[in-house]
């Protein structure tokens, strides 16, 4: 429906002019847009999750990037008929709509970084694509998430040395940071500092593991290099014996 609204927004325009855009976007708007709220006749602001899953069914994952940019085209017309003609109601709409298309542009930006980051800095392969990734981002304001469960939606590789492991929560961890805060609700704030401080906790521990284990790893070492001296020098004395065995003879 999402797709079929888009075309009838591009011939509306063909046909009148950009300047009636916003009536097609208010129905666009009503179609994805939260409808919980909806009381009066008042519309309500684009959810950037809402938006991006309804983008996904329409155009799918291959050209989630050509529609958000098409929408957010429709959005610019919409705000400046909004600033020209009202300073109201419908012009804090059309803000609220622009930020919404600024976050999830921005989910979408850090969730190629994330991606990119983890697989050429720690050889990491990460799970679906960057849609995926940033739907995935997206959802976490609002949730509960925690360090080990937030990786296994974000990553496929499960077998990964210890480095790779502290490398990965480090990586996750500046990209929950480098997302807006005002992304979460005021009141769950707390939310995003428990999951922040779950992903350094989990770096910590493993960093902290892997420091201990060192001494023991130096300390096989040293354990295969005596063995191995050992087993040289029985072979020279046996090469010895041999010798006095032939001039024995």
């Amino acid at each position: 429906m999402l797709k079929s609204v888009l075309e009838e927004m591009e011939a509306f325009e063909q046909k009148n002019g950009e300047t009636n855009a916003p009536n097609t976007l208010s129905e666009l708007r009503s179609f994805y847009g939260n409808k919980s709220g909806r009381s009066g006749g008042l519309e309500e602001p684009l959810a950037p999750l809402a938006l991006a899953k309804e983008l996904i069914s329409a155009f799918g994952a291959v050209n989630f990037s050509t529609s958000l940019l098409a929408l957010r085209k429709k959005m610019a017309v919409d705000l400046r008929s909004a600033r020209a003609t009202d300073t109201g109601p419908r012009l804090w709409l059309s803000l609220s709509d622009a930020a919404s298309f600024n976050v999830l542009q921005s989910c979408f930006a850090i969730a190629g970084d994330l991606r990119r980051n983890l697989s050429e800095r720690a050889g990491i392969t990460p799970g679906g694509n960057q849609v995926e990734t940033a739907l995935v981002l997206l959802a976490l304001p609002g949730s509960s998430e925690q360090a080990e469960r937030l990786a296994s939606k974000l990553i496929i590789q499960r077998q990964m040395r210890p480095l790779q492991r502290i490398q990965m929560f480090v990586l996750i961890r500046h990209a929950v940071e480098s997302m807006s805060t005002m992304m979460w609700d005021p009141r769950l704030l707390q939310q995003r500092q428990s999951l922040l401080t779950d992903l350094r906790t989990a770096t910590f521990a493993l960093s902290d593991k892997l420091v201990r284990s060192a001494p023991k790893e130096k300390e096989l070492e040293q354990q295969l290099r005596d063995e191995r001296d050992r087993k040289r020098k029985r072979n020279r004395n046996g090469e010895e014996e041999e010798e006095g065995e032939e001039d024995e003879k």
